[in-house]
């Protein structure tokens, strides 16, 4: 006895015999079967199947997160970055200036420092910068 059933990979129809559904279904009770495998049983088969290339795996993460290998170099060139942009940023103090009337954009303007009175600094009024506009000056500390 046959039965119709659509092809997949075609879109026909075509007559199946009740053994190629039997055969059909027992392939897919294995493959489930096979996918209750859990991961340390794969892992375990692999090492020991390939018992140099897991030694060598082994080392190279003990390398790869000891305190000299390269993502630690790589976090404490990030680190030395960020403090030493930190350490320049310590040294200026950044202040709001507002444009005054009489000056526009690109003309250079005298600024009294208010860490150490007395002295003057000049600094260029930015570009796109109008009267009453407010700017922002990096004064040294």
């Amino acid at each position: 006895m046959f039965t119709i059933a659509r092809s997949a990979s075609l879109g026909r129809l075509r007559q199946v015999s009740p053994q190629t559904t039997q055969n059909r279904r027992l392939l897919s009770v294995n493959v489930m079967g096979k996918a209750e495998e859990s991961t340390s049983m794969k892992i375990k088969q692999w090492i020991k199947e390939n018992p140099y290339m897991a030694v060598l795996s082994g080392v190279y993460l003990a390398w790869e997160l000891s305190p000299v290998g390269p993502t630690r170099m790589m976090f404490k060139l990030f680190e030395d970055m960020k403090k030493k942009k930190s350490a320049e940023e310590a040294r200026w103090q950044r202040i709001e200036i507002t444009v005054p009337s009489n000056l526009q954009e690109g003309d250079f303007m005298s600024i009294q420092n208010p860490n150490f009175p007395g002295q003057a600094f000049k600094c260029q009024i930015p570009k796109g910068k109008v009267a009453g506009d407010i700017f922002k000056a990096k004064l040294p500390r």
